[in-house]
């Protein structure tokens, strides 16, 4: 079960990665826009805090940069504030005025990594692909933890799904969300069960696999082998 599962995320790590730009330099947006498509990502931009945080309701980014001063707000607000709502997402820093003060604000308050502008290509890149390959193997290693305990039978799977499902989603809405995702049977393969609730449920669904994993882990010691 875990290699079919890694092999399958793997195949799924091939899919384009989502990048937001956010940046009120027009001719920053436009820059980033360019290399990044062209090294393959898929980007969406941003020139305010409050449009990123807009766009992040609504759209699973896999990665943002974000500039540290914004017209709206501080990019160090921004990422306090879209931080509850991709938990899974990167966030990289970019400023033009780097202090250690700033860099280890930013640090603290969620950023994965702090960039200097003006930023070199290569270094842009490589620090984009550094942060994704964590996110890579954070995946799965949360899919092999799910998958172990359905093996190992630490848990009755289905019904940790559906009481976690409910604190986030409530009754009725639990009802739905296991009928989009095939019915309970559908649930008792851990790949394609987290395919299908991020398909389902995009930005929510990190949300719900955290309240997962965590109502696993601590049902663990009350379960026998």
């Amino acid at each position: 079960m875990i290699a079919r599962s890694t092999l399958e995320s793997q195949n799924q790590m091939l899919q384009p990665k989502i990048i937001l730009v956010v940046d009120d330099d027009k001719d920053i947006l436009q820059l980033y826009s360019i290399l990044l498509t062209r090294a393959g990502y898929s980007v969406d931009t941003a020139e305010n805090g409050a449009d990123a945080i807009e766009k992040t309701k609504t759209r699973r980014f896999d990665l943002a940069l974000v500039d540290i001063v914004l017209p709206d707000m501080q990019g160090t607000d921004l990422l306090t504030k879209i931080n509850g709502m991709n938990s899974k997402m990167r966030k990289i820093m970019v400023t033009g005025n780097a202090t250690l003060d700033n860099a280890i604000l930013a640090l603290n308050l969620g950023a994965d990594a702090y960039l200097r502008k003006p930023v070199k290509t290569e270094v842009l890149l490589e620090s984009i692909e550094a942060q994704l390959r964590i996110q890579r193997e954070e995946m799965l290693m949360t899919q092999e933890k799910i998958s172990e305990f359905i093996q190992g039978k630490k848990a009755n799977f289905v019904d940790i799904v559906r009481e976690s499902m409910k604190s986030v989603l409530g009754n009725t809405g639990t009802q739905a969300a296991i009928y989009h995702l095939g019915g309970e049977a559908a649930m008792q393969d851990p790949t394609k069960f987290v395919d299908n609730l991020k398909s389902v449920f995009d930005v929510g669904a990190e949300t719900i696999l955290q309240e997962i994993l965590k109502n696993l882990e601590s049902s663990q010691p009350n379960q026998q082998n």
